[in-house]
Protein backbone atom coordinates (compact mmCIF):
# COMPACT_ATOMS: atom_id res chain seq x y z
CA UNK A 1 0.00 0.00 0.00
CA UNK A 2 1.35 3.13 -0.78
CA UNK A 3 2.47 5.71 1.42
CA UNK A 4 -0.14 8.19 1.86
CA UNK A 5 0.92 11.69 0.47
CA UNK A 6 2.23 14.85 2.85
CA UNK A 7 -0.84 17.08 4.67
CA UNK A 8 1.56 19.75 3.22
CA UNK A 9 4.33 20.26 1.07
CA UNK A 10 6.16 23.78 0.04
CA UNK A 11 8.89 24.39 -2.22
CA UNK A 12 10.93 27.69 -3.08
CA UNK A 13 8.98 29.94 -0.54
CA UNK A 14 10.41 33.02 -0.53
CA UNK A 15 9.27 36.83 0.00
CA UNK A 16 10.54 39.99 0.04
CA UNK A 17 9.26 43.22 1.40
CA UNK A 18 10.40 46.25 -0.53
CA UNK A 19 15.07 45.36 -0.66
CA UNK A 20 14.78 43.17 1.91
CA UNK A 21 14.50 39.40 1.60
CA UNK A 22 12.75 37.61 4.46
CA UNK A 23 12.54 34.33 3.18
CA UNK A 24 14.55 32.66 0.98
CA UNK A 25 13.58 29.43 -0.88
CA UNK A 26 12.41 27.27 1.99
CA UNK A 27 10.72 23.43 1.78
CA UNK A 28 8.77 22.33 4.26
CA UNK A 29 6.87 19.27 4.46
CA UNK A 30 4.32 17.88 7.02
CA UNK A 31 2.75 14.39 7.32
CA UNK A 32 -0.34 13.52 8.35
CA UNK A 33 -1.36 13.31 11.84
CA UNK A 34 1.96 14.52 13.12
CA UNK A 35 3.03 17.81 14.84
CA UNK A 36 5.80 19.77 13.28
CA UNK A 37 7.26 22.52 15.28
CA UNK A 38 8.94 25.56 13.61
CA UNK A 39 11.65 27.11 15.45
CA UNK A 40 13.82 30.56 14.78
CA UNK A 41 14.86 33.74 16.38
CA UNK A 42 12.90 36.97 16.31
CA UNK A 43 13.09 38.11 12.48
CA UNK A 44 14.18 34.85 11.27
CA UNK A 45 10.73 34.67 8.90
CA UNK A 46 8.42 32.24 11.09
CA UNK A 47 5.57 34.28 11.01
CA UNK A 48 5.78 35.34 7.50
CA UNK A 49 5.80 32.10 6.53
CA UNK A 50 2.73 31.33 8.98
CA UNK A 51 1.04 33.86 7.23
CA UNK A 52 1.92 32.54 3.74
CA UNK A 53 0.79 29.30 4.34
CA UNK A 54 -2.80 31.52 6.06
CA UNK A 55 -3.07 33.17 2.77
CA UNK A 56 -1.83 36.74 4.50
CA UNK A 57 0.89 37.09 2.40
CA UNK A 58 1.62 35.92 -1.43
CA UNK A 59 5.28 34.16 -2.06
CA UNK A 60 7.67 35.89 -4.26
CA UNK A 61 6.90 34.02 -7.94
CA UNK A 62 7.95 30.40 -8.39
CA UNK A 63 6.67 28.91 -4.91
CA UNK A 64 4.97 26.15 -5.18
CA UNK A 65 2.01 24.04 -2.31
CA UNK A 66 0.04 20.55 -2.61
CA UNK A 67 -2.11 20.01 0.39
CA UNK A 68 -2.60 15.84 0.60
CA UNK A 69 -0.96 16.03 -2.65
CA UNK A 70 -3.08 18.60 -4.97
CA UNK A 71 -1.81 21.40 -6.05
CA UNK A 72 -2.96 24.72 -4.53
CA UNK A 73 -2.13 28.15 -6.68
CA UNK A 74 -0.88 30.99 -5.36
CA UNK A 75 -1.99 33.66 -3.98
CA UNK A 76 -4.05 31.85 -1.51
CA UNK A 77 -7.91 32.94 -0.85
CA UNK A 78 -9.73 32.35 2.08
CA UNK A 79 -12.26 29.83 0.28
CA UNK A 80 -9.42 27.71 -1.26
CA UNK A 81 -8.18 27.47 2.10
CA UNK A 82 -11.20 26.23 3.92
CA UNK A 83 -11.78 23.70 0.82
CA UNK A 84 -8.36 22.39 1.35
CA UNK A 85 -8.83 22.03 5.21
CA UNK A 86 -5.70 24.67 6.64
CA UNK A 87 -6.96 26.70 9.18
CA UNK A 88 -4.52 28.99 11.90
CA UNK A 89 -4.60 29.84 15.70
CA UNK A 90 -2.50 33.23 15.99
CA UNK A 91 -0.54 33.84 19.51
CA UNK A 92 -3.23 35.81 21.10
CA UNK A 93 -5.87 32.97 20.29
CA UNK A 94 -8.35 35.91 18.93
CA UNK A 95 -11.24 35.13 21.62
CA UNK A 96 -13.76 37.64 21.94
CA UNK A 97 -14.42 37.80 25.59
CA UNK A 98 -17.76 39.16 26.01
CA UNK A 99 -19.15 37.08 23.36
CA UNK A 100 -20.24 33.67 24.08
CA UNK A 101 -18.08 30.17 23.21
CA UNK A 102 -20.67 29.52 20.48
CA UNK A 103 -20.38 33.03 18.59
CA UNK A 104 -16.59 32.64 19.35
CA UNK A 105 -16.59 29.74 16.93
CA UNK A 106 -19.03 30.27 14.52
CA UNK A 107 -18.28 34.00 13.99
CA UNK A 108 -17.56 34.08 10.35
CA UNK A 109 -19.22 30.95 9.53
CA UNK A 110 -22.76 31.53 10.30
CA UNK A 111 -25.28 31.36 7.56
CA UNK A 112 -28.87 33.21 7.85
CA UNK A 113 -32.24 31.58 7.04
CA UNK A 114 -34.91 32.48 4.79
CA UNK A 115 -35.59 35.73 3.38
CA UNK A 116 -34.78 37.35 6.68
CA UNK A 117 -31.60 36.03 6.65
CA UNK A 118 -32.47 35.22 10.49
CA UNK A 119 -29.13 33.38 12.53
CA UNK A 120 -30.28 29.74 13.60
CA UNK A 121 -28.67 29.81 16.76
CA UNK A 122 -30.01 26.77 17.98
CA UNK A 123 -28.19 24.97 14.81
CA UNK A 124 -25.21 27.52 15.70
CA UNK A 125 -25.14 26.21 19.17
CA UNK A 126 -24.90 22.56 17.85
CA UNK A 127 -22.22 22.87 15.41
CA UNK A 128 -20.27 24.43 17.73
CA UNK A 129 -20.99 22.11 20.64
CA UNK A 130 -19.93 18.66 17.98
CA UNK A 131 -16.58 20.59 17.35
CA UNK A 132 -15.70 21.10 21.10
CA UNK A 133 -16.68 17.24 21.88
CA UNK A 134 -13.90 16.13 20.31
CA UNK A 135 -11.53 18.21 21.72
CA UNK A 136 -12.94 17.49 25.81
CA UNK A 137 -14.71 20.62 26.82
CA UNK A 138 -17.52 19.81 29.26
CA UNK A 139 -18.61 23.52 29.67
CA UNK A 140 -21.79 25.53 27.97
CA UNK A 141 -21.90 26.97 24.80
CA UNK A 142 -23.91 29.74 25.88
CA UNK A 143 -21.48 31.05 28.63
CA UNK A 144 -19.46 34.17 27.78
CA UNK A 145 -15.54 33.70 26.89
CA UNK A 146 -14.31 36.04 29.27
CA UNK A 147 -15.01 33.20 31.97
CA UNK A 148 -12.95 30.45 30.32
CA UNK A 149 -10.30 28.90 31.96
CA UNK A 150 -7.20 28.98 29.76
CA UNK A 151 -7.14 25.56 28.39
CA UNK A 152 -10.61 25.73 27.50
CA UNK A 153 -10.04 29.51 25.77
CA UNK A 154 -7.55 27.35 23.97
CA UNK A 155 -9.76 24.29 22.83
CA UNK A 156 -12.45 27.45 21.55
CA UNK A 157 -9.75 29.09 19.68
CA UNK A 158 -9.02 25.15 17.86
CA UNK A 159 -12.24 24.42 17.44
CA UNK A 160 -12.83 27.52 15.49
CA UNK A 161 -10.19 26.74 13.46
CA UNK A 162 -11.17 22.78 13.46
CA UNK A 163 -14.66 23.25 12.68
CA UNK A 164 -14.54 22.64 8.92
CA UNK A 165 -12.09 19.42 8.76
CA UNK A 166 -13.49 16.29 8.82
CA UNK A 167 -12.21 14.12 11.45
CA UNK A 168 -8.42 12.66 10.85
CA UNK A 169 -7.85 15.17 8.09
CA UNK A 170 -6.90 18.93 7.69
CA UNK A 171 -3.79 21.31 9.36
CA UNK A 172 -3.75 23.75 11.99
CA UNK A 173 -1.35 26.25 12.14
CA UNK A 174 -0.26 27.22 15.43
CA UNK A 175 2.16 31.10 15.07
CA UNK A 176 3.08 31.48 18.86
CA UNK A 177 -0.56 30.16 20.66
CA UNK A 178 1.04 28.76 23.27
CA UNK A 179 3.28 31.83 24.07
CA UNK A 180 0.82 33.18 27.01
CA UNK A 181 -0.44 29.72 28.42
CA UNK A 182 1.08 28.22 31.84
CA UNK A 183 2.47 25.14 32.24
CA UNK A 184 -1.08 23.84 33.41
CA UNK A 185 -2.81 25.00 30.91
CA UNK A 186 -0.21 24.09 28.28
CA UNK A 187 -0.39 20.47 29.03
CA UNK A 188 -3.98 19.99 28.78
CA UNK A 189 -3.27 22.31 25.47
CA UNK A 190 -1.20 19.22 24.11
CA UNK A 191 -3.31 17.00 25.03
CA UNK A 192 -6.27 17.96 23.20
CA UNK A 193 -3.53 18.16 19.86
CA UNK A 194 -2.38 14.80 20.81
CA UNK A 195 -5.61 13.79 20.56
CA UNK A 196 -6.34 15.61 17.35
CA UNK A 197 -3.52 13.78 15.95
CA UNK A 198 -4.18 10.57 16.87
CA UNK A 199 -7.20 10.66 14.23
CA UNK A 200 -4.67 11.44 11.29
CA UNK A 201 -5.35 15.73 11.61
CA UNK A 202 -1.35 17.54 11.15
CA UNK A 203 -0.58 20.33 13.21
CA UNK A 204 2.33 23.07 12.30
CA UNK A 205 3.62 24.47 15.67
CA UNK A 206 5.61 27.57 14.98
CA UNK A 207 7.06 28.50 18.64
CA UNK A 208 10.20 29.92 20.51
CA UNK A 209 10.32 27.87 23.76
CA UNK A 210 12.98 24.39 22.44
CA UNK A 211 12.30 22.24 25.33
CA UNK A 212 8.64 22.08 24.43
CA UNK A 213 9.11 22.10 20.95
CA UNK A 214 11.28 18.75 21.82
CA UNK A 215 8.94 17.45 24.15
CA UNK A 216 5.50 17.88 22.58
CA UNK A 217 6.53 17.81 18.71
CA UNK A 218 7.55 14.86 16.21
CA UNK A 219 9.77 16.76 13.89
CA UNK A 220 11.38 20.51 13.82
CA UNK A 221 12.50 22.93 11.07
CA UNK A 222 14.54 25.35 11.58
CA UNK A 223 14.38 28.82 10.10
CA UNK A 224 17.55 31.17 10.36
CA UNK A 225 17.71 34.48 8.41
CA UNK A 226 15.07 33.13 6.15
CA UNK A 227 16.48 30.03 5.33
CA UNK A 228 15.52 26.45 6.15
CA UNK A 229 18.72 25.18 7.71
CA UNK A 230 16.98 21.97 8.94
CA UNK A 231 14.64 20.55 7.81
CA UNK A 232 12.28 17.45 9.32
CA UNK A 233 14.64 16.71 12.30
CA UNK A 234 13.58 13.94 14.56
CA UNK A 235 13.00 15.00 17.91
CA UNK A 236 13.36 11.17 19.27
CA UNK A 237 17.07 11.95 20.97
CA UNK A 238 17.25 15.56 20.04
CA UNK A 239 18.62 17.76 22.50
CA UNK A 240 17.70 21.35 23.45
CA UNK A 241 21.86 22.43 23.15
CA UNK A 242 21.96 20.48 19.91
CA UNK A 243 18.59 22.06 18.12
CA UNK A 244 19.71 25.74 19.88
CA UNK A 245 23.15 25.27 17.93
CA UNK A 246 21.27 24.74 14.58
CA UNK A 247 18.81 27.95 15.45
CA UNK A 248 21.71 30.41 16.60
CA UNK A 249 24.32 29.07 14.00
CA UNK A 250 27.73 31.56 14.11
CA UNK A 251 25.99 35.08 13.01
CA UNK A 252 26.64 36.66 16.39
CA UNK A 253 30.11 34.51 16.82
CA UNK A 254 32.44 37.89 15.74
CA UNK A 255 30.45 39.88 18.51
CA UNK A 256 31.56 39.13 21.95
CA UNK A 257 32.75 41.21 24.63
CA UNK A 258 36.09 41.26 25.97
CA UNK A 259 36.57 40.28 29.81
CA UNK A 260 36.11 43.71 31.87
CA UNK A 261 37.94 44.44 35.14
CA UNK A 262 35.99 43.25 38.57
CA UNK A 263 37.73 46.22 40.27
CA UNK A 264 35.57 48.64 38.01
CA UNK A 265 34.17 51.58 40.24
CA UNK A 266 30.10 51.66 40.51
CA UNK A 267 28.29 54.60 39.47
CA UNK A 268 24.99 53.42 39.11
CA UNK A 269 23.10 51.83 42.66
CA UNK A 270 19.89 50.47 42.41
CA UNK A 271 18.14 49.33 46.06
CA UNK A 272 15.24 47.58 46.44
CA UNK A 273 13.16 47.97 43.46
CA UNK A 274 9.57 46.97 43.59
CA UNK A 275 7.01 46.64 41.28
CA UNK A 276 4.85 44.59 38.33
CA UNK A 277 6.27 41.45 38.09
CA UNK A 278 8.65 41.54 40.71
CA UNK A 279 8.23 38.80 43.44
CA UNK A 280 11.20 40.16 45.96
CA UNK A 281 13.45 43.74 45.93
CA UNK A 282 15.97 43.90 43.05
CA UNK A 283 19.16 45.42 44.46
CA UNK A 284 21.82 45.66 41.46
CA UNK A 285 25.07 48.11 41.21
CA UNK A 286 26.50 48.80 37.74
CA UNK A 287 30.22 50.29 36.42
CA UNK A 288 30.50 53.28 33.60
CA UNK A 289 30.15 51.53 30.41
CA UNK A 290 28.92 48.22 31.71
CA UNK A 291 26.24 45.91 29.93
CA UNK A 292 24.07 43.96 31.96
CA UNK A 293 21.44 41.60 30.33
CA UNK A 294 18.19 40.10 32.30
CA UNK A 295 16.43 37.53 30.51
CA UNK A 296 14.20 34.67 31.55
CA UNK A 297 11.67 32.41 30.70
CA UNK A 298 8.37 34.37 29.52
CA UNK A 299 6.59 35.95 32.64
CA UNK A 300 9.85 35.44 34.85
CA UNK A 301 9.75 38.85 35.80
CA UNK A 302 12.66 40.59 33.53
CA UNK A 303 10.71 42.02 30.86
CA UNK A 304 9.08 44.58 33.26
CA UNK A 305 12.49 45.46 35.14
CA UNK A 306 13.63 48.37 32.38
CA UNK A 307 10.29 49.47 32.13
CA UNK A 308 9.79 50.11 35.90
CA UNK A 309 13.15 52.37 35.60
CA UNK A 310 12.32 54.21 32.99
CA UNK A 311 8.80 55.33 34.41
CA UNK A 312 6.62 53.58 32.06
CA UNK A 313 5.40 51.19 35.12
CA UNK A 314 4.60 52.46 38.35
CA UNK A 315 7.35 51.53 40.87
CA UNK A 316 6.00 51.00 45.03
CA UNK A 317 9.34 51.18 46.44
CA UNK A 318 13.71 51.64 45.52
CA UNK A 319 16.44 54.15 45.13
CA UNK A 320 18.51 54.58 42.06
CA UNK A 321 21.58 56.88 42.52
CA UNK A 322 23.42 58.04 39.20
CA UNK A 323 27.29 59.48 39.90
CA UNK A 324 26.22 59.60 43.36
CA UNK A 325 22.79 62.04 42.38
CA UNK A 326 19.49 60.00 43.82
CA UNK A 327 16.98 59.67 41.28
CA UNK A 328 13.55 59.80 42.36
CA UNK A 329 11.69 56.74 41.09
CA UNK A 330 8.30 56.45 42.60
CA UNK A 331 6.22 58.32 40.71
CA UNK A 332 8.62 59.79 38.18
CA UNK A 333 7.30 59.72 34.08
CA UNK A 334 9.89 59.13 31.58
CA UNK A 335 10.24 62.86 30.88
CA UNK A 336 11.46 63.48 34.36
CA UNK A 337 14.20 60.66 34.33
CA UNK A 338 15.11 61.12 30.66
CA UNK A 339 16.65 64.43 32.26
CA UNK A 340 18.30 62.91 34.93
CA UNK A 341 20.17 60.75 31.81
CA UNK A 342 17.30 57.73 32.45
CA UNK A 343 16.19 56.57 29.34
CA UNK A 344 14.35 53.53 28.17
CA UNK A 345 14.07 52.45 24.46
CA UNK A 346 10.32 50.25 24.65
CA UNK A 347 10.35 46.82 23.37
CA UNK A 348 7.18 47.50 20.57
CA UNK A 349 8.65 49.97 18.88
CA UNK A 350 5.86 50.93 16.71
CA UNK A 351 3.08 50.57 19.95
CA UNK A 352 5.20 52.41 22.13
CA UNK A 353 8.30 54.14 20.47
CA UNK A 354 7.86 56.08 17.51
CA UNK A 355 5.28 58.00 15.25
CA UNK A 356 4.68 55.35 12.07
CA UNK A 357 3.42 59.37 10.17
CA UNK A 358 6.33 61.50 11.32
CA UNK A 359 9.48 61.35 10.20
CA UNK A 360 12.53 60.35 11.04
CA UNK A 361 13.97 63.72 12.02
CA UNK A 362 10.68 64.64 14.10
CA UNK A 363 11.22 61.04 15.96
CA UNK A 364 14.57 61.77 16.70
CA UNK A 365 13.98 64.91 18.16
CA UNK A 366 10.89 65.16 19.47
CA UNK A 367 11.99 63.69 23.47
CA UNK A 368 14.46 66.66 23.31
CA UNK A 369 12.31 70.01 22.12
CA UNK A 370 11.69 71.03 25.16
CA UNK A 371 15.38 71.23 26.70
CA UNK A 372 16.64 72.37 23.40
CA UNK A 373 14.31 75.18 21.89
CA UNK A 374 14.18 78.55 22.17
CA UNK A 375 10.90 79.94 22.48
CA UNK A 376 10.26 81.62 18.71
CA UNK A 377 13.24 78.90 17.45
CA UNK A 378 14.40 74.94 17.52
CA UNK A 379 17.63 75.72 15.80
CA UNK A 380 19.71 73.66 13.17
CA UNK A 381 20.40 70.99 16.23
CA UNK A 382 17.76 68.93 14.82
CA UNK A 383 19.30 68.66 11.77
CA UNK A 384 23.17 68.09 13.20
CA UNK A 385 21.55 65.94 15.57
CA UNK A 386 19.45 63.45 12.97
CA UNK A 387 22.39 63.68 10.63
CA UNK A 388 24.22 61.74 13.10
CA UNK A 389 21.66 59.19 14.02
CA UNK A 390 21.29 58.01 10.32
CA UNK A 391 25.55 57.99 10.19
CA UNK A 392 25.75 56.07 13.05
CA UNK A 393 23.44 53.30 12.76
CA UNK A 394 23.59 53.39 8.93
CA UNK A 395 19.58 54.31 8.67
CA UNK A 396 18.17 53.43 5.35
CA UNK A 397 16.95 55.85 3.21
CA UNK A 398 19.53 58.26 4.59
CA UNK A 399 16.82 60.73 4.41
CA UNK A 400 15.49 62.94 7.50
CA UNK A 401 12.37 63.33 5.99
CA UNK A 402 11.08 59.66 5.00
CA UNK A 403 8.27 58.73 7.19
CA UNK A 404 9.49 56.04 9.95
CA UNK A 405 5.78 54.69 8.31
CA UNK A 406 8.00 52.92 5.27
CA UNK A 407 11.05 52.13 6.73
CA UNK A 408 12.13 48.55 6.99
CA UNK A 409 11.76 47.16 10.77
CA UNK A 410 15.40 46.81 11.24
CA UNK A 411 15.63 51.07 9.93
CA UNK A 412 13.13 51.52 12.39
CA UNK A 413 15.10 49.80 15.18
CA UNK A 414 18.28 51.99 14.40
CA UNK A 415 15.88 55.07 14.41
CA UNK A 416 14.54 53.93 17.77
CA UNK A 417 17.66 53.67 19.28
CA UNK A 418 19.68 56.54 17.62
CA UNK A 419 16.40 58.48 19.05
CA UNK A 420 17.47 57.71 22.71
CA UNK A 421 21.30 57.81 22.39
CA UNK A 422 21.20 61.48 20.84
CA UNK A 423 21.65 63.16 24.46
CA UNK A 424 24.12 60.94 25.35
CA UNK A 425 22.65 59.17 28.39
CA UNK A 426 23.89 58.00 31.87
CA UNK A 427 21.98 55.02 31.84
CA UNK A 428 20.38 53.45 28.79
CA UNK A 429 17.62 50.30 29.64
CA UNK A 430 17.02 48.61 26.23
CA UNK A 431 13.70 46.15 25.79
CA UNK A 432 14.91 43.14 22.86
CA UNK A 433 17.14 45.38 20.89
CA UNK A 434 17.17 43.03 17.99
CA UNK A 435 13.27 41.48 17.63
CA UNK A 436 12.02 41.23 14.20
CA UNK A 437 14.84 42.72 12.80
CA UNK A 438 16.96 40.98 9.91
CA UNK A 439 20.84 39.72 10.63
CA UNK A 440 22.37 42.86 8.55
CA UNK A 441 20.33 45.52 11.01
CA UNK A 442 21.25 42.94 13.79
CA UNK A 443 24.68 43.65 13.52
CA UNK A 444 24.90 47.03 13.34
CA UNK A 445 22.88 47.47 16.52
CA UNK A 446 25.10 45.07 18.43
CA UNK A 447 27.86 47.46 17.24
CA UNK A 448 26.16 50.39 18.08
CA UNK A 449 25.35 49.24 21.58
CA UNK A 450 29.48 48.17 21.90
CA UNK A 451 30.24 51.78 20.92
CA UNK A 452 27.65 53.45 23.18
CA UNK A 453 29.13 51.51 26.13
CA UNK A 454 32.80 52.33 25.02
CA UNK A 455 31.85 55.64 25.53
CA UNK A 456 30.72 55.90 29.36
CA UNK A 457 26.83 54.80 28.99
CA UNK A 458 25.89 52.53 31.16
CA UNK A 459 22.99 49.66 29.51
CA UNK A 460 20.83 47.34 31.05
CA UNK A 461 19.44 45.43 28.38
CA UNK A 462 16.26 42.92 28.89
CA UNK A 463 16.09 40.22 26.23
CA UNK A 464 14.80 36.64 25.40
CA UNK A 465 17.64 36.40 22.77
CA UNK A 466 20.68 34.17 24.50
CA UNK A 467 22.75 35.38 21.12
CA UNK A 468 22.25 38.63 21.48
CA UNK A 469 23.20 38.59 25.46
CA UNK A 470 26.03 36.66 25.29
CA UNK A 471 27.63 38.97 22.21
CA UNK A 472 26.53 41.78 24.40
CA UNK A 473 26.98 41.71 28.20
CA UNK A 474 29.55 41.30 30.87
CA UNK A 475 26.89 39.93 33.03
CA UNK A 476 23.61 38.41 32.35
CA UNK A 477 21.15 38.17 35.44
CA UNK A 478 18.47 35.14 34.89
CA UNK A 479 14.91 35.81 36.44
CA UNK A 480 12.38 32.89 37.65
CA UNK A 481 9.39 33.57 39.39
CA UNK A 482 10.25 37.17 39.89
CA UNK A 483 13.91 37.66 41.13
CA UNK A 484 16.93 36.57 40.47
CA UNK A 485 18.23 33.61 40.55
CA UNK A 486 21.32 33.28 38.80
CA UNK A 487 23.97 35.65 37.93
CA UNK A 488 26.18 34.50 35.09
CA UNK A 489 29.55 36.23 34.44
CA UNK A 490 31.17 36.81 31.20
CA UNK A 491 32.35 36.19 28.69
CA UNK A 492 29.92 33.72 28.07
CA UNK A 493 27.88 31.23 25.16
CA UNK A 494 24.70 31.62 24.39
CA UNK A 495 24.33 28.09 25.17
CA UNK A 496 25.28 29.43 29.15
CA UNK A 497 22.56 31.67 28.95
CA UNK A 498 20.09 29.13 27.40
CA UNK A 499 21.00 26.40 29.99
CA UNK A 500 20.55 29.12 33.21
CA UNK A 501 17.38 30.24 31.52
CA UNK A 502 16.00 26.75 31.29
CA UNK A 503 16.38 25.28 34.94
CA UNK A 504 14.44 27.93 35.59
CA UNK A 505 10.59 28.23 35.70
CA UNK A 506 8.60 31.12 34.52
CA UNK A 507 5.90 31.12 37.12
Amino acid sequence: MADPAPRLELHGVSKTFGHRRVLSEVDLTVQPGEIHGVVGQNGSGKSTLAKIISGYHAPDHGARLSIDGATVPFPLRLPDLHATGVSIVYQDLGILPDRSVASNIRIGAMRGRGVSRRIDWPRERDLAARTLDRLGFAGSVDQLAMHLSEADRARVAIARALQNHPAGRGLIVLDESTRALSPGALAEFYGTLRSLVREGTSVLLIAHRLDEVIEHCDRVSVLRDGCCVASGLSTNGLSEATLAVTMLGDALADFRRPARKSSAPEVIRLDGLRGTGLSEPLSLGLSRGEIVGMTGMPGSGFETVTYLLGGALPVSAGRLAVDGTEVRLTGASPAALGRRGVVLVPGQRMVEGLGADQTIRDNVVLPWLPGRSRRWSVGPWRDTSTSATITRFGVVPANPKANVGTLSGGNQQKVLLGKWLAEHPRLLLVNEPTQAVDVGARRDILEALHQVAAAGTTILVASAEAGDLSALCDRVLVFGQGRVTTVLNGPLSAHDILDATWMEPAT
